[in-house]
């Protein structure tokens, strides 16, 4: 073999490994995103802003590090050994994160007591925390796609052909690492392994480009002299340069502002879970790849470059719109979506929605960039400081549309009316493009000037077809919507019985009016089991019934959080007879905050703290059932504190309710359980934790509760306790614990919820409950608890009672009115025994 053939032979191999080498680097920098946006989360809170300022932070880095790294490759005589460097540098930036968490989640705190939360200043804190935290592997990561393009381009006449491979193969590996972030690795190994992981990938890849080097260094040398040719002049002319910046921007902001509304657009009608909006993510990394496998081929057509970009515009504009209508067509004008799916066939169903929606628009817009890159052939020198330049550009654009999408965009024409405006900027964008180039040929303006009529008719039936889809269900009233940067809100009110109702995302009920007694409920009883309630907090706001009803106790000082600003307006707006004038009280202090970062950075202590009713399955919720939560709970827990997490039974199986006990079990000495409610198919149940092993309240023996939906009037408050877990801990030896590093219930909850609708499995209400119940009787007997001994003997047999109500209800709901009948009539003596 000659030195020719063998060149050959090592280049054939070279660009192999290589582009597996840029597949896996892109697969990494996913997995630190994704598990970065989560895990920053944790430190400064799961609110929009927050969500916001972490993803910023991110994308400067990018952003930064692209352009930096672009203007110098061209200094560095071996650009490959670079690119091994930087990798390695993202290694070790990387692992120094978790020593850099660890130092600010202990200053936090005090940067948290000393600004207002949601002030501007504390936003700007943020910020800059999140720089420090985020910008180093960042900056790294962003100077890969600029180095090795410089390193694989030599022929400018080339840039625009190898770099759109080099682009496609690396979002092809990021959209693997979403995948593996967002679908397995966390749930299986833990969040601090997928981490490390990540980590021993970029170590990987700049060891092995660094024997590359070794290996092929024959090639290299051959690779050092076209370089030394082409990259000697770093200069640009700057004539048309600016116009393809401009683009870039474009590009950038129109991909992110798409993203944002396509999140919330999808969450109208689907499980709102961790899965849901990986695939979102994944679908549009996989269409701009594909986009980018395009542009590739659109580059070796003879077409005039701006004639192409100008029609890239025109289409993506009409087909956004299209994709509007055609989501609404899917959907049914907004019904949820895989109603009767099990997991496997809703995944794909949401798969196959989010596809044929996106696809067309995104296809088309994922080769704009890469073909924008062609221009650079006739602008540049430098392949590095071009692709640089381009990328940090485009970045500035996706954070920019990003956030006024979020922030702006979305408040002023929620997620359809946001997409239509980003098609109507595409099409001007279009025109703008076709009269500067073609305002000598009035018969080439033909075909945009159709474009534009097509667009304006496509507009005018997508908007008729949103307002038809936001339409509440029949006899219901939509008072009011408010699009928020985190959720859509809504308020609706019956036509025939007045009964009012929050909703989030159209589909997630909050609570209401009509529920207004057992929501009250909620803080009743463990207000009433404290001796001396004065400082209470609850994360959740929603209605603001279970709040409001703490009022009714002699209490000073009443916190709540609620992630979502506008629950807060609708419940102020909407519900002010039912919350007791909740937001005219001087004790109340409501925030517009994440409750569990609020535990974890306040100095206050109080007596009762109670957690609202979060489904396991939505995306976030999660981590409000892990140690860590809960031991945040404990420490601002004041002596006897008593802590009340509900739970909403109907939404969680047996496997998820063991989980979430035996965590709460891991971190308070007495853990308690206690029935919310006799309705078995919409059971609630609370776990209560105790840090000292006091009994039970003797006064709280004399407490009543109201009822519904049966025929008694009255419970009382002892007849909802079912027995002490504490006693019975064995029972739960067998679950895993639910932490934040291996959030089980986060990836766990979504499958058994779909599984659930497809009745695979069943919930922990009903008669399952109600076995759980009478077992826990069983090993625990209520004559022997300790958690009661301080009570009167009568008194031991308001339990009893309770158990006897809830077999009754069950009987009923399975309609053996006999025995309901007899049990009604047996818990009724019961009680009258017990108060005689």
């Amino acid at each position: 073999m000659n030195k020719e053939d063998r060149l050959k032979h090592q280049n054939f191999l070279f660009q192999i490994v290589i582009f597996c080498l840029i597949f896996l680097s892109g697969a990494a920098a996913l997995i630190y995103e994704v598990l970065w946006m989560r895990e920053t989360g944790l430190i400064f809170g799961n609110s929009a802003h927050a969500a916001a300022t972490t993803l910023t932070a991110f994308f400067s880095g990018l952003a930064i590090g692209g352009h930096y790294w672009g203007k110098r490759v061209s200094q560095y005589r071996k650009p490959l050994a670079l690119y091994a460097v930087l990798e390695l540098a993202t290694a070790l930036t990387a692992l120094i994160y978790f020593f850099i968490a660890d130092i600010y989640s202990a200053i936090y705190p005090f940067l948290f007591n000393n600004f207002l939360p949601n002030s501007v200043s504390f936003l700007v804190l943020k910020f800059l925390m999140c720089v420090l935290l985020l910008f180093p592997p960042a900056f790294f990561i962003g100077g890969t796609l600029p180095v090795i393009s410089h390193t694989l381009v030599n022929r400018i006449q080339l840039l625009g052909n190898k770099v759109s491979l080099i682009y496609a193969v690396n979002l092809m590996g990021a959209g693997i690492g979403v995948i593996a972030a967002g679908f397995y690795l966390p749930q299986k190994w833990g969040i601090e392994t997928t981490y490390y992981m990540a980590v021993v990938i970029n170590i990987l890849i700049g060891v092995a480009t660094l024997a590359l080097m070794y290996r092929f260094r024959l090639l290299f040398r051959e690779i050092d002299k076209d370089h030394a040719v082409s990259s000697a002049m770093p200069e640009q002319s700057k004539g048309k340069l600016y116009s393809v910046y401009g683009l870039a921007f474009l590009s950038g902001f129109a991909a992110l502002a798409l993203q944002v509304f396509w999140n919330r657009m999808f969450s109208q009608v689907l499980q709102n879970s961790v899965y849901t909006f990986s695939a979102i993510l994944v679908a549009i990394l996989l269409l701009l790849a594909l986009g980018s496998l395009l542009a590739n081929r659109i580059m070796k057509l003879q077409i005039r470059p701006h004639t192409t970009l100008q029609w890239l515009l025109f289409s993506a504009s009409i087909l956004l719109l299209i994709a509007n209508k055609a989501f609404f067509a899917m959907t049914g004008n907004l019904q949820y979506f895989g109603n009767q799916h099990d997991w496997q066939a809703y995944i794909f169903e949401v798969c196959s929605l989010i596809i044929i929606v996106i696809f067309p628009p995104m296809l088309v817009l994922g080769a704009f960039f890469p073909y924008l890159l062609k221009m650079l052939e006739y602008e540049t020198n430098s392949v590095g400081y071009a692709v640089g330049n381009m990328t940090a550009i485009n970045t500035l654009g996706a954070i920019i549309g990003s956030a006024t999408a979020g922030f702006l965009f979305l408040k002023l024409f929620g997620p359809w009316g946001g997409i239509e405006f980003v098609a109507l900027i595409l099409l001007f964008c279009g025109l703008v493009l076709a009269l500067k180039n073609d305002y000598r040929k009035p018969k080439a303006l033909l075909l945009p000037l159709f474009a534009a009529l097509t667009a304006s008719i496509l507009w005018f039936h997508v908007r008729q077809i949103q307002l038809d889809g936001f339409r509440p269900e029949q006899e219901q009233i939509l008072l009011q919507t408010w699009q928020g940067a985190g959720a859509t809100v809504t308020v609706t009110e019956d036509q025939q019985t007045g009964d009012r109702q929050i909703n989030i995302n159209r589909h997630y009920s909050l609570g209401g009016s009509a529920t207004a007694a057992l929501d009250e409920i909620q803080s009743i009883i463990p207000l009433a089991l404290h001796r001396q309630p004065e400082s209470v907090f609850l994360l959740g706001l929603g209605t603001g019934i279970t709040a409001g009803a703490a009022l009714q106790f002699p209490i000073k000082k009443l916190v709540a959080t609620e992630l979502s600003p506008e629950v807060i307006k609708a419940s102020k707006q909407y519900f002010q007879q039912q919350t007791r004038k909740l937001f005219d009280d001087n004790r109340a202090h409501i925030f517009a905050e994440d409750g569990r970062q609020y535990l974890m950075a306040t100095e206050e202590q109080y007596d009762v703290i109670i957690g609202d009713l979060f489904l396991p399955w939505k995306a976030g919720s999660g981590n409000l059932y892990t140690v860590e939560h809960f031991q945040a709970v404990r420490k601002r827990l004041k002596d006897e504190g008593l802590f009340m997490q509900w739970l909403p039974n109907h939404q969680i199986t047996e496997q998820e309710f063991m989980i979430i006990a035996k965590t709460m079990l891991q971190v308070f000495p007495r853990v308690t359980l206690w029935r919310g409610d006799f309705v078995p198919r919409w059971s609630v149940v609370g776990l209560l934790g105790q840090i000292d092993a006091s009994p039970v309240n003797q006064e709280a023996s004399e407490v009543w509760l109201r009822r519904m939906e049966f025929n008694y009037k009255k419970v009382p408050l002892l007849a909802h306790y079912m027995g002490n877990l504490s006693s019975v801990s064995a029972l739960f030896n067998n679950q895993q614990l639910n932490t934040d590093d291996k959030p089980i219930i986060e990836y766990l909850a979504p499958i058994s919820e779909r599984k659930r609708i497809a009745g695979q499995v069943s919930v922990f209400n009903g008669s399952q409950l109600l076995t759980f119940a009478q077992q826990l009787r069983t090993k625990a007997p209520f004559e022997q608890d300790e958690y009661l001994h301080a009570l009167p003997y009568k008194m031991n047999s308001l339990p009893e009672a309770g158990l006897i109500l809830h077999k009754a209800s069950v009987d009923q709901m399975l309609g053996d009115k006999v025995r309901a009948a007899a049990g009604f009539k047996q818990y009724h003596q019961q009680v009258s025994r017990a108060f005689k």
